[in-house]
């Protein structure tokens, strides 16, 4: 898999959160960070102002972090999905209004993740409070099974606990046990928490974007599904990091 880290931008303040969170992840991880604009005039003066500037915002984040620029002509979701492939994480920023808007990036986040080849982080202002631990939420069929291993990863390298989530009309022990065991099989000796909530699952997971240091989702169902009601939910009122991870057809027993 690709080291390499992709961020969108825009030259608005909410790709510039995106940046620094993308940043900061590159450096934990000791990769690199490709920085993405698409513009309809790739060669104009004002393009070149524009990324070199971000180039120089990143740069001064972290100098240890090589970040590169790459210039696309054309629409912007489009373009971003096509390029998606090569990296191993997209990420875009997002202004938090209870609807996703910017001048580019801001809006497009419910469109990509249902396109997006891998794993997307959305980014929105930073808010200040505290946070702590990861979060991933679970459906009734485990097809976020790759979000589930991501979450785990991503607690184990940061030394958080780890928070599953099930909230659906009806009570799901026997998902949450599944989910437990794929966890326990690949990070024994992480502290693993779970929650099975009856209610609206954009609600409760939204909820948890408040307090966490990250939140992992399914993202785009395959076959071309595109992003589901619960994930729209989430963008549409995301305050705080959040992942969406390709969902997959997989069973708990998989490789």
């Amino acid at each position: 898999m690709s080291d390499v880290i992709a961020v969108g931008i825009d030259g608005s303040s909410a790709s510039r959160f995106a940046v620094e969170w993308a940043v900061h992840r590159a450096e934990r991880e000791s990769g690199s960070l490709t920085l993405l604009h698409t513009t309809s005039s790739p060669t104009s003066a004002e393009t070149n102002a524009l990324v070199l500037s971000e180039l120089e915002f990143a740069n001064g984040i972290s100098p240890g972090v090589k970040a590169t620029v790459e210039i696309m002509a054309g629409d912007t979701v489009r373009a971003l999905a096509e390029a998606s492939g090569k990296f191993s994480l997209v990420v875009i920023g997002t202004h938090k209004t209870g609807f996703l808007r910017g001048r580019a990036f801001g809006s497009i986040g419910p469109r990509l993740a249902g396109i997006v080849a891998v794993p997307m982080a959305v980014i929105p202002a930073p808010s200040g409070r505290p946070r702590r631990g990861i979060v991933v939420g679970i459906d009734d069929d485990l097809r976020s099974l790759p979000a589930i291993r991501l979450a785990a990863r991503e607690a184990a390298l940061t030394d958080s606990e780890l928070t599953v989530i099930h909230a659906q009309p009806t009570r799901g022990k026997a998902q949450l046990a599944a989910a437990l065991t794929l966890v326990d099989r690949e990070y024994p000796h992480l502290v693993v928490h779970t929650r099975s909530i009856i209610g609206d699952a954009g609600e409760v997971l939204i909820n948890a974007t408040t307090t966490s240091e990250c939140l992992f989702i399914g993202g785009a169902h395959p076959n071309g599904g595109g992003l589901g009601p619960v994930g729209y939910d989430v963008l549409l009122n995301i305050s705080g990091p959040t992942i969406l991870v390709p969902l997959e057809r997989e069973t708990v027993g998989a490789s």
